[in-house]
């Protein structure tokens, strides 16, 4: 009993291990492709982020430079307004100088006049007996008094132009070092509106670096995020191979830019030979070099030139089911490539037995050749 029990079990067990082992090839393969294309849109994310960094920095350059412009026109301005304070200093200078030598002629000229009247009141006497003794007559006398009088005026007028010349130079003192402190003041507010603009600047320049900061950032995760989709997308390529399940759904039309088809599946006279002969596939009518991606997911299992076919792409999608893609006048794909839905595999030709660029699309299941139009969208 023990015996039949277990010859009965143990295939039972063999079967259903390979069913749960095809499950779960299944599940972690469908779970590698999910996580392939979450990865892929990350990737895109992070794309589009750098891109809109790349614009905040390249609109901040602008600022910056507008700022720079600013600084140097303000640094120009600045220099020419030194240069005119320097001369606004000279200027003091020269003046203070010319009132130092006035008040010095001042002096010279007030201690000369006061000896001067001072010596005369002191001697009058003697004067005027000496300018009476030696006048012939009283109008001589007055003359020579007059003379003296003279001298005296004279030395006055040498002190009361000092004076003048002082009260002239003390005005333009006055107003030369009004014109010093003004343009000290003016000279303190540009250095401040200088000192502004370069805060602005140094703000912007730290903006942009940070910015810079975050671009290398992404720019290391996009490196991480691609270098993990390579290792996914080799797992993926490892479990498609191990799979023995379709990867589902319908397929895709290979040709985006035509839905003109020329030729259906089944018997048909051949545009070449001129026989009737059973058609294996559809073509599809395009323009040459256009588009032709692939109509689901799988491995390129073949990808060169086929006698009468041309140059060809044969795909994988597991379950027994693969596409042939023929005619192509490019193969954009090699042997062991993983594609997906929708990816450029080939462009439309005229290579092999052919009338004119179109594609030559068969879907096989297990080896026989199926009406592509039971498995499209």
């Amino acid at each position: 009993m023990h015996s039949f029990f277990s010859r009965g079990l143990m295939p039972c067990i063999l079967v259903l291990m390979l069913l749960m082992t095809r499950i779960v090839s299944a599940n972690d393969l469908k779970e590698a492709k999910n996580e392939r294309l979450t990865i892929a849109d990350q990737i895109e994310e992070t794309i589009k982020e750098k891109e809109s960094l790349i614009k905040i920095i390249e609109e901040k350059q602008v600022v910056k430079e507008e700022l720079d412009g600013k600084v140097s026109s303000a640094l120009d301005v600045l220099g020419e307004m030194r240069v005119d304070y320097g001369h606004e200093l000279k200027r003091l200078a020269d003046i203070r100088m010319k009132l130092r030598d006035a008040g010095e002629l001042y002096e010279n000229n007030s201690s000369q006049a006061k000896q001067i009247i001072l010596g005369i009141y002191k001697n009058s006497k003697n004067i005027y007996a000496s300018l009476l003794k030696e006048s012939d007559n009283i109008f001589d006398t007055l003359k020579k008094l007059n003379y003296v009088n003279r001298i005296i005026d004279s030395d006055l007028k040498k002190i009361n132009d000092s004076i003048k010349r002082i009260e002239i130079l003390e005005q333009q003192e006055a107003d030369a070092l009004s014109a010093v402190v003004q343009k000290n003041n003016e000279i303190r507010q540009f250095e401040d509106r200088i000192s502004s603009l370069d805060t602005s600047r140094s703000g912007v320049e730290r903006e942009i670096r940070g910015y810079t900061h975050d671009i290398e950032t992404l720019d290391e995760r996009t490196v991480e995020l691609r270098e993990y989709s390579i290792e996914l997308l080799e797992e993926i390529k490892r479990l498609q191979k191990e799979s023995t399940e379709y990867v589902g759904g319908k397929m895709l039309w290979p040709v985006p830019s035509s839905g003109k088809v020329v030729s259906y599946f089944g018997m048909r006279i051949h545009p070449v030979y001129k026989v009737r002969k059973m058609h294996y596939g559809i073509d599809i009518a395009a323009s040459y070099k256009r588009n032709i991606v692939a109509a689901n997911d799988g491995i390129i299992i073949s990808a060169g030139y086929v006698n009468g076919y041309g140059y060809t792409v044969v795909i994988d999608h597991g379950g027994g089911f693969s596409t042939l893609y023929a005619h192509c006048s490019k193969m954009l794909v090699k042997v062991g490539d993983m594609v997906f839905k929708g990816d450029l595999i080939a462009l439309i030709g005229s290579t092999g037995v052919s009338t004119g660029p179109h594609l030559h699309f068969e879907v096989r299941v297990n080896g026989e050749k199926k009406n592509p139009f039971n498995y499209l969208e």
